[in-house]
C-alpha cells in the first residue's frame, strides 16, 4: 500500500469502518506497528477497547476520541471531525425531538401498581 491508499476519515460512513481501515493501513505501512504498544505509549484507551471499537461491539464516546486519535495518528482536522462525528451520533433525531418539546407539568400516577389504592387512602 502507498500513501495514496491511506484511509481518509471523510470518506467513511461509519466510525468502526474507518478504525478498522486505519489500523490495517498502519500495520501494512510499518512492520513493527503494534496496537498494544501504541495504546501503552499513549494511554487513555486499552487494546481491547480499540479492538471492540473497530469491530462495532462498542460505541465510541467523546472521552475516547483524544486517545483514539493519538493511537491512530490523526491530524488536527481529522480529530475535530471525529469529535463532531461522535457528538452527532450521540444526538439521534429522537433525542432532538424530546429536547424541543416542552416538559409536561402534569403529575403522572403509577398505573397497575399493587399498592396504588392503598397509598391514595393514606397519603392524601
Amino acid at each position: 500500500m502507498s500513501e495514496t491508499d491511506k484511509p481518509i476519515i471523510f470518506h467513511y460512513d461509519r466510525v468502526e469502518d474507518f478504525i478498522r481501515a486505519k489500523l490495517h493501513w498502519l500495520k501494512s505501512q510499518s512492520g513493527g506497528y503494534s496496537m498494544r504498544r501504541e495504546v501503552l505509549r499513549f494511554g487513555g484507551i486499552s487494546h481491547t477497547q480499540l479492538s471492540r471499537l473497530g469491530s462495532g461491539k462498542r460505541r465510541l464516546t467523546r472521552d475516547l476520541v483524544e486517545p483514539l486519535a493519538k493511537v491512530l495518528r490523526l491530524k488536527a482536522d481529522e480529530r475535530s471531525f471525529l469529535d463532531r462525528w461522535v457528538k452527532s451520533e450521540r444526538t439521534c433525531p429522537a433525542d432532538r425531538e424530546i429536547e424541543t418539546r416542552a416538559p409536561s407539568r402534569t403529575k403522572r400516577s403509577p398505573q397497575n401498581h399493587l399498592l396504588n389504592d392503598w397509598l391514595n387512602v393514606y397519603v392524601k
